[in-house]
């Protein structure tokens, strides 16, 4: 009698499963995860996007910047552009507002959106919220303003893999990751420091000619040496590796690979989070079974959860290709530089890359000395217009 009840219940909790499966599977963990703080705190999800020019540069650059903003706005591409998009906190869910009118000057003044603050010399600062886009997302609603650069790698729509298949395959390596624990301490209420260095992509290159290995796993694999070198006590690192996934239904549209990666050379390393890396399916699947266990706990526990996983991660590594030429805004040569002002990580870098150099920021939770991130290899024609605080 008991399992004549039990199999109905049984069969119908695994369709409401699947079916939930099929429903959600494309949602993101992390659009949740930010809005459970936005809803209460905009800023605290806040990132700075810096376009940097010489001092000499400093008025024509501002001067020609508003102009480029002022037409963008009466296209049909601004119009449905984040620049005409708000978000509202003062109902019972976060919720986003497309406005009417948007001029240049609305944008400098702080709000629940994309904004500028033109206050510094030489430095126009481009401030959004994690919670209303991704870093592509920001980089493709401000990419018409930019002189026009071939795209190193285009962005391509890609069909979602197919259901179940690669959780299945990515559940040892999933079961093993949450295992894992940062390495690195940092005093939670410890200020951030930031900085920005420019690498010269040459190196790299020629890496990547003779160990096959991709080009930013190389330049990542740099990062973490540098952090080693940093950090002489610790003998392994967590290193968070972003994925975009151009076919997810969210606003964030990324995922993390987490390596674990040994103290080695440059091109050890990359070896290291190569072989951690090297297969999309298990990385799809690995990103897709967490996104869904999460998503599926309740508010009450969530947050707890997501910062177990928060706190795994020594280092976050961002790649973002710009193009294939120097990069320049309004014809004045232009340096980049993104940080987050409020940090729950060690470490965060984001690699912004040309055929010929590589723009490298970080924010972090350690102080470190002008010298970081500079090397003699790949620095010695290398001109920076941003140094660590």
């Amino acid at each position: 009698m008991t399992e004549m009840i039990l199999l109905p219940i049984l069969s119908l909790f695994t369709l409401w499963l699947l079916n939930d499966y099929l429903r959600t599977r494309l949602n993101s963990v992390e659009d949740r995860y930010m809005e459970h703080y936005g809803k209460d705190d905009w800023k605290s999800s806040n990132m700075e996007l810096v376009l940097q020019c010489t001092p000499q540069n400093d008025k024509v650059l501002k001067q020609r910047f508003q102009n480029a903003i002022s037409r963008y706005l009466d296209t049909s591409e601004g119009k449905a552009s984040l620049l005409y998009e708000v978000a509202r906190t003062d109902g019972e869910k976060l919720a986003y507002e497309t406005l009417d009118f948007v001029q240049f000057f609305d944008l400098l003044q702080p709000r629940n959106g994309v904004y500028f603050d033109m206050s510094q010399t030489g430095k126009i600062t481009v401030v959004w919220s994690h919670i209303q886009c991704d870093g592509v997302g920001i980089w493709r609603t401000l990419r018409p303003l930019f002189d026009a650069n071939p795209p190193l790698i285009p962005y391509r729509k890609i069909p979602p893999p197919p259901p179940f298949i690669p959780e299945l395959f990515a559940l040892p390596i999933a079961l093993r990751n949450s295992l894992l624990r940062s390495q690195l301490r940092a005093p939670e209420q410890a200020r951030v420091h930031k900085g920005h260095v420019l690498w010269r992509a040459e190196t790299f290159q020629s890496l990547k000619r003779r160990t096959k290995i991709p080009f930013n796993l190389l330049s990542s694999a740099k990062v973490v040496e540098n952090i080693f070198q940093r950090h002489p006590e610790t003998q392994a690192l967590n290193v968070g590796l972003t994925v975009y996934f151009p076919f997810l239904k969210s606003r964030n549209k990324y995922g993390v690979i987490l390596a674990r990666v040994k103290r080695d050379s440059m091109v050890g390393i990359a070896k290291q989070l190569y072989k951690q890396s090297k297969n999309p399916i298990q990385i799809w699947g690995n990103c897709s079974l967490q996104s869904y266990t999460l998503n599926r706990l309740p508010k009450s526990v969530f947050l707890n959860v997501m910062s177990y996983y928060r706190k795994q991660i020594d280092v976050l590594i961002s790649n973002l290709p710009v193009g294939k030429n120097p990069i320049t805004l309004c014809s004045v040569p232009t340096n980049l530089a993104c940080y987050s002002p409020e940090l729950s990580l060690p470490y965060y870098f984001l690699l912004m890359g040309t055929r010929s150099e590589i723009h490298v920021s970080y924010s972090s939770k350690f102080p470190q000395r002008q010298a970081f991130l500079h090397s003699e290899s790949l620095n010695a024609e290398a001109k920076s217009f941003i140094t660590a605080d």
